[in-house]
């Protein structure tokens, strides 16, 4: 076969890479490789075997995998149900905070300065005292520099009793605005809960591949029986194919690493209402290049080289809108 290359050496190391160097697989570990960016395929897959092992437990061999095998699962379920929660109130907070910037920048500010003015004149020396860059600290910069420009101006009013109504104003806001900036810190907490989980799949599946070497050296002779114990149909599907999830307000959210060729098709749904754009990247954390896909709501099947440059390896959609959480599917055809 090699003769055949001899005079396109970079064909035939193409070939040996494709068909002869793989590696073998008895020494992957297919559990790992089956709830690779699915935590619901790690939970089925655990479920499965817990429950099988607890169906057999009769017998002292399968007690023994199955008194260190449950509580791995009883782990790895107690943190994705944490993760899912925390998701979901993490979500609704970051909403939150950005409603209220929304406010601040709009209708707040507005309706303070308007009230300030009718006590004090612009370009006195009170007035620049209390709103020294008017509106714009208000309007402009990060969360917690609005947030402290708020109190800023409260602390100024102080006792100032011509301002006593829009003074309460301003501390009502502030208090509800600080309060949902500081849960919204809380999302430190989020990612640890994530990297928890993500060890505990490891585990799982390690423990699982432990278990299915200890089952075929017990049933050498009649490996038909180890089937039972393992959930072959969720195991099988390796590589997989539909993508499902939510996506916060601005952010850029990794879909699933893959090669792609000319032909490959990809059907996208925009399940939301906030514009999303779908592309190829060359790492997690890319924002789109100068090729990339808009999808409003709605379904779109494109060849996957109109995502992007098919060098790039990482399918990733981003949400445009600063305010509201998108949704998306998407299927590798």
């Amino acid at each position: 076969m090699a003769g055949n290359y001899a005079t396109k050496p970079e064909e035939y190391f193409v070939y040996l890479k494709t068909n002869i160097m793989k590696t073998w697989s008895f020494i992957q570990n297919p559990f790992l490789v089956a709830t690779e960016n699915s935590y619901i395929n790690a939970i089925r897959i655990s479920s499965y075997h817990n429950s099988a092992l607890a169906a057999n437990k009769s017998e002292p061999f399968i007690q023994a995998l199955a008194a260190s095998f449950k509580p791995l699962h009883t782990n790895l379920t107690r943190i994705h149900a944490t993760c899912l929660s925390q998701e979901s109130k993490q979500q609704a907070e970051t909403l939150n905070v950005k409603q209220f910037m929304k406010l601040l920048a709009g209708t707040k500010i507005q309706e303070w300065d308007i009230i300030i003015q009718s006590r004090y004149k612009q370009n006195t020396p009170a007035y620049k005292e209390l709103l020294p860059n008017r509106r714009l600290p208000f309007q402009r910069g990060r969360q917690i520099q609005r947030l402290s420009a708020v109190k800023a101006l409260t602390s100024t009013i102080g006792s100032d009793e011509s301002l006593s109504v829009v003074k309460a104003d301003i501390d009502n806001f502030y208090e509800e605005f600080d309060r949902a900036y500081n849960n919204k810190l809380k999302e430190a907490t989020n990612r640890r809960a994530h990297s928890d989980l993500e060890a505990a799949r490891i585990v799982m599946c390690d423990a699982q591949y432990a278990n299915l070497g200890a089952l075929m050296q017990k049933y050498s002779s009649t490996p038909q029986v180890i089937a039972q114990y393992f959930d072959l149909q969720a195991i099988r599907r390796s590589s997989q194919t539909l993508f499902t999830g939510h996506i916060k307000a601005g952010e850029v959210h990794f879909i699933a690493k893959r090669t792609f060729k000319d032909t490959d098709k990809i059907k996208l749904f925009n399940a939301g209402t906030t514009q999303l754009k779908f592309y190829l990247a060359r790492a997690k954390d890319r924002q789109p290049d100068a090729v990339f896909l808009s999808l409003d709501a709605g379904e779109q099947t494109v060849l996957a080289s109109e995502l992007g440059n098919l060098d790039n390896k990482y399918l990733m959609v981003l949400n445009t809108d600063v305010l509201y959480t998108g949704a998306f599917s998407v299927e590798l055809i």
